[in-house]
């Protein structure tokens, strides 16, 4: 029996890798499609006084930004003529010609000025072919708030051209290697910030965020076999919120945050199951013999569900209404 469980745990999360890759794989390509990138030049910040570590920090973390979202091409600064944090009268008082010629289309300009305990960073986005002022952002903040200024400059700056806001100052969590186990960790969206949250010497997979970031729910092998843990940021612990002889495998959050969605194998086949926060099943969303449903997860508005499953001979994607209908 344990080599059966062991066996179909197994081809559970073989149908949900061939699902994931199918999905990623179209993000991925949608990502990439953006056509040209946009050639920008982020130089060093003019210093009046004090804040000489945002003189380089911020430009160079939104460089960061702004290479991984993939709409631009960050100009290399050794192309650049201007004399790094050059100052003049305004952040405007700069040679439009010096930039044209390097092939920059954008440009971000800012002056950093202390203010009393904290430091004053005026931000502005230039088009270089019309040769005017086309956004522009202050902060304050004290001299460890750097990378925030930079980020949230990096956001208004993807707005502006895309129309969305962007993600940067956000996190990710995913799983890692620590020698023969995996672990979960969490990392900022741009790669920096990188810290393991578990330690169970063993297999923690599949995490999903709650709707207000304050926990985790992921698939853990601590007892051997596969069962949800919720990990509490406050606390900095992992619980299990199921036991048992059922296998439970990946889950995500209602829009809500007042139910989970999970899949449960039951004999030889894998069920779709409605779930509260303690693991109590409150509805069985698909139930057919033979049949694997995993990696479920919720439409926006939470009145749908998404689902992969074997149904037709191969891994398909399947919609059905929050109901199972």
């Amino acid at each position: 029996m344990k080599f059966y469980q062991h066996r179909f745990s197994l081809s559970l999360f073989a149908i949900a890798l061939i699902c994931a890759q199918g999905v990623f794989a179209q993000t991925d390509i949608f990502i990439r499609g953006s056509g040209k990138k946009y050639p920008i030049a982020l130089p060093q910040l003019c210093v009046e006084s004090g804040g000489g570590d945002w003189q380089r920090a911020i430009p160079e973390t939104m460089a960061r930004n702004l290479s991984v979202s993939g709409y631009f091409e960050v100009l290399n600064p050794n192309a650049y003529i201007e004399t790094p944090g050059k100052c003049g009268e305004s952040p405007r008082d700069f040679a439009f010609s010096d930039w044209t010629v390097i092939g920059a289309e954008g440009l971000v300009r800012g002056r950093i000025v202390e203010d009393g305990r904290e430091l004053k960073a005026q931000l502005l986005l230039f088009d270089i072919p019309k040769q005017q002022m086309v956004l522009g952002k202050e902060y304050r903040g004290d001299r460890g708030f750097a990378k925030q200024i930079a980020d949230r400059f990096s956001n208004e700056i993807i707005r502006f051209f895309t129309g969305e806001m962007g993600e940067f100052g956000s996190q990710i969590v995913f799983t890692s290697r620590v020698g023969r186990f995996k672990e979960l960790f969490i990392a900022d969206l741009d790669g920096t910030g990188v810290r393991q949250l578990t330690n169970e010497k063993g297999l923690a997979v599949a995490p999903a965020w709650s709707p207000n970031g304050s926990t985790l729910l992921y698939t853990s092998y601590q007892r051997r076999v596969p069962e949800l843990f919720l990990y509490s940021f406050a606390d900095r612990y992992g619980k299990p919120i199921t036991k048992g002889p059922a296998l439970e495998i990946g889950g995500s959050f209602s829009p809500d945050g007042g139910s989970i969605l999970t899949a449960v194998s039951e004999g030889k086949q894998s069920t779709i199951q409605l779930m509260d926060l303690n693991g109590r099943s409150i509805q069985k969303l698909t139930s057919q013999f033979g049949v694997i449903d995993v990696s479920p997860d919720w439409s926006p508005d939470g009145s749908e569900v998404v689902f992969c499953s074997n149904r037709a001979g191969g891994p398909q994607i399947y919609v059905m209404s929050r109901d199972g209908r």
